[in-house]
């Protein structure tokens, strides 16, 4: 049998890390994702910074949908992923930086949830 490709094999494991975290981690790894892409979006040419804005704008919808809006905290944080939406479908340069602000100061309050037995 045929040793998988290399993307497969990282795919493969990126999936099984996904499908087995916790709800907490689970919440980490898209927002980290998320960064990835809008950093991607920051130095990728024209033609191509629209799609990482789009896969980073699908993150924050699953984001949103995940929300369970029972306070002002989740509500805050409903609108938060919300302008972060908007600003990257704009695509510009400093709603880029600005997007990625937000979504790394989420991230740094979840990754010190993670660390919360």
């Amino acid at each position: 049998m045929p040793f998988p490709a290399q993307a497969d094999v990282a795919e493969y494991y990126t999936k099984v890390q996904i499908e087995t975290a916790s709800k907490k981690k689970a919440v980490y790894m898209l927002h980290e994702r998320c960064m990835f892409f809008i950093l991607r979006a920051q130095t990728a040419p024209a033609d191509k910074k629209k799609f990482y804005c789009a896969k980073a704008q699908n993150i924050l919808s699953q984001l949103q949908s995940s929300l369970h809006i029972t306070d002002s905290i989740s509500q805050g944080i409903f609108y938060l992923y919300d302008y972060c939406y908007v600003i990257l479908g704009r695509g510009k340069d400093g709603d880029l930086v600005n997007a990625l602000e937000i979504i790394n100061i989420l991230n740094s309050a979840f990754r010190s949830l993670l660390r919360r037995p």
